[in-house]
């Protein structure tokens, strides 16, 4: 089987000590990526009543703190605030709003804010000339095809705009990996290294910036 991520055929497989129903996840030897083996993936309606324990509340003063880790970082790195910005994968709506984007409302009041999930908010048109910014927060893990998922993720940013992509990066030393929370989350089932992130952002035409925190990566769509 071949990378997902950077489409090498240096991959080896392992179920890490302690791993839930002794799943397998797949190693690159190339870009560092880690994916769960296929057979051990969730179908839709499991990963939707998976995501719907997920509370997705603006009033949680913790999420709140969570949030805006990501959001303000992200918007220092701009040479200007975004017009138009798209929350990629907004997740379950607890209230009104998801609470990424009631976040981005309150940061950005000029700017038109919009959500878009695939289980939550397919319905929700995206912008027709692209987003200014596209925000997709602990979203990519969830990508059954990394290439695919930045695909959509670079088709929704307009020429000349931004990709912020919040994700863990995997741990390096095996011994870690296998104690990584991260990874025992049955949706979680694509995991990156800042070099795998890199292979799939290429791939779908976009361009890595920066790493703006150690869980935080901006990524840039050429005009």
């Amino acid at each position: 089987m071949k990378c997902l991520f950077c489409g090498s055929g240096d991959v080896s497989s392992r179920s890490p000590r302690g791993s839930p129903k002794g799943r397998v996840f797949r190693f690159c030897g190339r870009c560092g990526g880690v994916f769960l083996a296929p057979s051990f993936r969730l179908d839709a309606w499991g990963q939707r009543k998976r995501y719907e324990l997920h509370r997705n509340d603006p009033s949680d003063e913790g999420y709140r703190s969570f949030l805006l880790r990501f959001i303000e970082p992200v918007l220092a790195c701009l040479p200007e605030l975004p017009r138009r910005v798209l929350d990629f994968g907004c997740g379950p709506l607890t209230g009104k709003t998801p609470a990424l984007v009631t976040l981005l409302e309150e940061q950005l009041p000029e700017a038109e804010i919009r959500g878009w999930d695939p289980f939550f908010a397919p319905d929700t048109s995206l912008f027709a000339e692209g987003a200014d910014l596209v925000m997709c927060l602990e979203v990519a893990e969830h990508f059954e095809s990394p290439r695919e998922g930045f695909a959509s993720l670079a088709a929704a940013c307009r020429p000349g705009g931004r990709a912020a992509v919040g994700t863990m990066t995997v741990p390096e030393d095996p011994e870690a990996f296998d104690s990584w929370w991260y990874k025992d989350d049955p949706t979680h089932v694509s995991l990156y290294s800042v070099s795998a992130l890199e292979y799939a952002a290429v791939s779908a035409g976009l361009v890595f910036e920066r790493a703006v925190s150690e869980r935080v990566f901006l990524f840039f769509r050429p005009r």
